[in-house]
């Protein structure tokens, strides 16, 4: 358990990131012509069936390398601007995303169908990724998340990031009786099954390395207390209150227009959403990559526990 504050630009915080170009890496005309020039010599194979070695080129490669190390080892997350709806069609925008992530990391499966390539739009279910409704602040299952947006709502759908290490900062201030209840973590459940889904518990807050990771969503754990019929301890309660808290203090909320990418280091930083409205005009609609590195962060085992869990129930990678 780390006892001593974060500093650096990992553990930034909305004072010190300057809203959403705080994290802009803005593409240039050389690099969007390269794009154009590894975009045609894919176009005849299936996105998903493009590998890093089909991606390439000297100026992406370079400019992907440096993304990847500013989510290791810098800030954690990128947003990528220039890449123009009036340039680029939904069906390369695809291609680009994917052939991105090819140079960061694998993609994992989000779903029953095997498609590695997910895609987040209302699908009007009442609740999750799938509805209008907000969701709270969270982590997802691998190491890299990207969303590239294709099209905004009409209204709303805004993206909200906190840094899980100013978080960390504020409870270990505040509170540092409670970072305990943190790192000791608890079991997790899910929306989608009436069962404990992690064979042991899960840490909120982790440290490998002299490196703080976090994996966090407090849903899972109350419903995994429920579903073991037994009380969340009363430590861990206050302290995910007072990390939720911690959370929109930290917070910084911008939104992605079409054409940006945003990427970021899972297990540094937590994302949520507001509600939105969609008309026949704009349909909110992301891709979503969910990528793991042989060469990432170092991070306690069982932080990865929910990913093993959906790496088995999808049939792996």
């Amino acid at each position: 358990m780390l006892l001593e504050p974060i500093s650096g630009p990992s553990a930034w915080n909305r004072e010190t990131i300057i809203g959403k170009q705080g994290f802009a890496c803005g593409l240039s005309e050389a690099h969007l012509q390269a794009i154009e020039h590894v975009l045609d010599k894919t176009r005849s194979m299936p996105p998903q069936s493009v590998e890093r070695r089909h991606f390439d080129h000297p100026l992406l490669n370079r400019m992907l390398a440096a993304i990847k190390h500013e989510i290791i080892h810098g800030r954690g997350v990128v947003i990528i601007q220039g890449l123009s709806r009036d340039r680029f069609s939904p069906d390369e925008l695809e291609r680009i995303c994917w052939g991105f992530g090819t140079h960061w990391g694998s993609a994992h499966s989000q779903s029953l169908d095997g498609d590695r390539l997910g895609r987040i739009r209302n699908e009007n279910v009442e609740e999750g990724y799938k509805s209008t409704g907000e969701l709270t602040f969270h982590c997802d299952l691998f190491q890299i998340l990207a969303l590239m947006c294709v099209q905004r709502a009409e209204s709303g759908g805004l993206t909200r990031l906190a840094n899980a290490l100013a978080i960390h900062n504020a409870i270990l201030k505040a509170r540092p009786d409670l970072l305990a209840a943190l790192y000791r973590g608890f079991y997790y459940a899910t929306e989608a099954a009436n069962e404990v889904i992690s064979r042991t518990p899960i840490p909120v807050f982790s440290c490998r390395e002299g490196q703080v990771s976090c994996m966090y969503l407090s849903g899972y754990m109350w419903k995994a207390a429920t579903l073991m019929n037994v009380a969340l301890p009363a430590d861990l309660g206050e302290a995910l209150e007072l990390f939720d808290r911690a959370a929109e203090e930290l917070s910084v909320e911008f939104l992605l227009e079409p054409g940006e990418m945003l990427v970021c280091h899972n297990f540094s930083t937590l994302h949520s959403r507001t509600s939105f409205t969609d008309s026949a005009q704009r349909k909110r609609y992301l891709l979503r990559l969910w990528l793991s590195l042989p060469d990432g962060r170092p991070f306690d085992r069982a932080v990865a526990e929910r990913g093993d869990y959906y790496d088995r129930l999808l049939g792996g990678q």
